[in-house]
């Protein structure tokens, strides 16, 4: 259990509240969110560094 806290909670940011009172899948869904998230907007500011 303090791998799976340490991963999802202090690595990731997701609050201790949604690590406790979330089912497995729904912090999965919103760890796969943050990564998508985290992703377009790494490509956005690259194409707005290309174009600056």
């Amino acid at each position: 259990m303090e791998d799976m806290y340490t991963y999802y909670v202090i690595m990731n940011g997701i609050s201790e509240e949604l690590f406790w009172y979330s089912e497995y899948n729904t912090l999965l869904t919103i760890l796969e969110d943050k990564h998508a998230y985290e992703a377009w907007k790494a490509y956005a500011e690259e194409q707005m560094l290309e174009k600056g």
